[in-house]
């Protein structure tokens, strides 16, 4: 009995723990995560706004050579 109640016992509350923990944090993340995204690329965009006042929208380019010779096609010799 003395081994149940050493080991066992406290393995099996910290697992209870860490499992309620657990599933707490994955809710938190879950609720706050479209919060902290929309903040990002809120401050991303007013950053690119300081940067290039001119621009009135922001959107990736692909600036690829094309060159199936040199990287499968995916050389950047353009963006440079």
């Amino acid at each position: 009995m003395k081994f149940v109640k050493d080991f066992v016992v406290p393995v099996v509350v910290l697992t209870v723990i860490c499992v309620v923990v657990s599933t707490a944090l994955v809710f938190t993340y879950q609720a706050t995560k479209p919060i902290i995204d929309e903040a990002k690329n809120a401050e991303a965009n007013s950053v690119r706004a300081v940067v290039l006042p001119g621009a009135t929208a922001f959107e990736a380019v692909e600036l690829r050579d094309g060159d199936k010779s040199r990287y499968l096609g995916k050389g950047t010799l353009k963006a440079v």
